[in-house]
């Protein structure tokens, strides 16, 4: 049986969001992973068992390093715009800090019907507070009930994601912009609904 070493682990994940990111989730295969991580073909099936195992693993734990603190940045604000504001610069450091795994794992986004039940509840539970907020909006009517979920995400996170996806490879925008694009969408999301703040 082989040994688990942390390292060899770790530049596999780092592989995987690389390789999606840059050329393409066909590109995927555990040979082009093991060779960009610098180890043996053998390696990445020591962490996991097959090439689908592999992407949804490694898109949990994209989704719960981002998510992390979740519950304490929704707690800090006061107004329904703070709170919806702190959520999307929680987001938006995420992203400064790791332009890499926030690409991945908005890639990933579109591809999570493949990821087994389990890993789809799992990756929902990380960012519950997020839910939860958007839930106690609703009910009080800071938010339009009508709304579809899908609406509320793309105003609240679109221009981040924007400005994400749109800088150059290997640059990240400055945090001021992205608090800017969250003050527009908080504005947008509350202002569409008629709420005042």
């Amino acid at each position: 049986m082989r040994t688990m070493d942390s390292d060899k682990r770790t530049r596999v994940v780092r592989a995987v969001m690389e390789t999606v990111c840059g050329e393409g989730l066909p590109a995927l295969s555990m040979g082009r992973i093991a060779a960009r991580a610098g180890v043996s073909v053998a390696t990445p099936y020591v962490y996991f068992r097959d090439k689908e195992d592999m992407l949804a693993r490694v898109y949990l734990e994209c989704r719960e390093a981002m998510d992390a603190g979740l519950e304490r940045t929704v707690e800090g604000g006061a107004s329904p715009a703070e709170r919806l504001e702190r959520v999307a610069m929680h987001y938006a450091r995420a992203f400064r800090r790791d332009p890499v795994a926030a690409r991945f794992r908005i890639l990933m986004r579109e591809e999570r019907d493949r990821f087994p039940q389990d890993v789809r509840e799992r990756a929902v539970a990380t960012s519950k507070p997020v839910a939860d907020l958007l839930r106690e909006l609703r009910d009080s009517g800071a938010i339009d009930r009508s709304l579809p979920s899908s609406v509320v995400d793309a105003l609240l996170f679109a221009p981040g994601v924007w400005l994400l996806l749109k800088a150059p490879r290997g640059t990240v925008p400055p945090l001021s912009a992205f608090r800017s694009a969250a003050r527009r969408s908080v504005a947008a999301l509350l202002n569409t609904m008629g709420s005042r703040t």
